[in-house]
């Protein structure tokens, strides 16, 4: 086979190559796009959840507070008062 010839077939099957390799790497960008958004979401989510626990722990700290000043009120009352002598 002259030199022609196989220089043909060398960038036939290089451009066969490329083109195989691009659709490749144009797939899996679309797939680690996909990924990242879908991270971004779950990231998104989490983000939101904590806000709702971090004002969720404000409103409990608060009852709290206010349960523990009703029963030191309570037992105030309860605690039998020294007499003066």
């Amino acid at each position: 086979m002259s030199d022609v010839i196989h220089m043909d077939i060398f960038f036939f099957i290089a451009s066969v190559g490329f083109v195989v390799f691009t659709i490749f790497g144009i797939i899996v960008a679309v797939l680690v796009i996909k990924l990242l958004q879908k991270l971004n979401d779950i990231a998104d989510d989490a983000k939101k959840v904590s806000d709702d626990m971090s004002d969720l722990s404000d409103e409990l700290r608060l009852d709290v507070k206010e349960a523990r000043s009703f029963v030191k009120g309570l037992f105030a009352f309860l605690k039998p008062k020294k007499k003066k002598k």
